[in-house]
């Protein structure tokens, strides 16, 4: 970090949740003002490394969105119609109403009524039929780790640096487990659990039951796809705080594969993920140098 910014820092005022810089910390700062063709080229550098890291979080963040190209190639699945932004309405058959599972009209989205047909096209099965909801309260966490929803990045799949903590009653897991957060499930935060520990009650806790014919990595790869997103986001209950309710999630449509394209994948998606996280050290460490650099030719003195 600069250190005007440690100065900045230092200068602040008001509580811990709303501290400021005063103005007159700021009326008195001095600037170093180098002639003006150091300070275009002391720009030029900086800009320079801005669009090299830029392009690597780009490459990252592409890699991570091919996941679903990936799992579609990979499963043989028809490409789903896209929906323009004229599609905002539609009509459902009155019997299907009456068979349905929910009395509502998002329920029958086009978007869900197309990525269920996408889904049934190929061998399937609900979600309740491949894995069991562990359900294990626990007291508090005490010194396990404990997951909350802000744990697991959405689309990833990967834990976040948030160290978050919780006094109440929380959920067990064991590695292998796959966790669905049920809290507004469009945020898409499914972490494939790598240790032991308890979780915020707002996630499904899911144990596969028989992981010779479903392995728990691929799972956790369907789950974070369009395919169920566009089942979920439809299906979700209550208004400030909308949530996939128990009786839905157990009829999630998963698309299934032999063993050996579910592990090509999985592997697949683990080496995209690998390389995402390079990049992105990357980028922070050609942002990182730059400033340190910037700062560094300021505090010292720069030459034309």
């Amino acid at each position: 970090m600069p250190r005007l910014l440690y100065a900045a820092q230092a200068a602040f005022t008001g509580s811990s949740g709303h501290q400021r810089v005063p103005a007159s910390f700021l009326e008195q700062l001095e600037i170093p003002l180098p002639p003006l063709n150091v300070q275009c080229r002391l720009v030029a550098e900086l800009d320079a490394a801005r669009a090299e890291r830029d392009q690597a979080l780009q490459q990252a963040e592409d890699l991570l969105a091919s996941v679903d190209d990936l799992v579609q190639s990979a499963l043989r699945l028809p490409a789903a119609p896209r929906l323009g932004p004229a599609h905002v309405g539609y009509a459902i058959r009155l019997g299907d109403a009456r068979r349905g599972a929910s009395i509502s009209a998002d329920y029958f989205h086009p978007e869900r009524t197309l990525a269920l047909r996408s889904i049934q096209s190929l061998p399937h099965a609900p979600l309740g039929a491949l894995v069991n909801f562990e359900r294990l309260l626990v007291a508090s966490p005490g010194t396990a780790r404990y997951i909350g929803l802000a744990s697991v990045a959405s689309h990833t799949g990967q834990l976040t640096e948030a160290a978050e903590t919780a006094t109440g009653a929380c959920f067990a897991f064991q590695a292998d487990d796959v966790l669905y957060g049920r809290l507004r499930p469009y945020l898409n935060k499914v972490w494939l659990a790598t240790f032991g520990g308890v979780c915020s009650t707002e996630f499904h806790v899911m144990r596969v039951r028989d992981g010779s014919k479903l392995l728990p990595a691929y799972l956790a790869v369907v789950l974070r796809t369009k395919l169920i997103v566009a089942q979920t986001k439809h299906m979700m209950t209550g208004n400030t705080h909308p949530r996939l309710a128990n009786e839905d999630v157990v009829n999630l449509l998963i698309p299934l594969a032999d063993p050996s394209t579910q592990q090509t994948i999985v592997d697949e998606v683990a080496s995209r993920q690998a390389q995402a996280l390079r990049l992105h050290a990357h980028a922070e460490i050609v942002w990182r140098n730059a400033r340190e650099r910037f700062e560094q030719q300021l505090l010292q003195g720069v030459h034309p």
